[in-house]
């Protein structure tokens, strides 16, 4: 019984392990090139540069013509 239970928190800790995800949105990024021609896939490395970009976009509020 002990020793399965150390196999079941053993395997919890494993399904907790961080991930990172750098080279899936990489791939993804070359693919969406090579198919369109276009870049700007999303990169989570961006995402305190879009946080600013954005808040700077709003700062004076959005109107209609804008958001369209």
């Amino acid at each position: 019984m002990k020793a399965c239970a150390c196999v079941i928190l053993a395997l919890s800790v494993l399904g907790c392990a961080v991930v990172d995800p750098k080279a899936d949105y990489e791939r993804v990024a070359r693919t969406i090139q090579d198919a369109t021609g276009q870049s700007g896939a999303y990169s989570p490395d961006l995402d305190e540069e879009v946080e600013s970009r954005v808040e700077a976009l709003l700062e004076d509020g959005l109107s209609v013509g804008e958001a369209v």
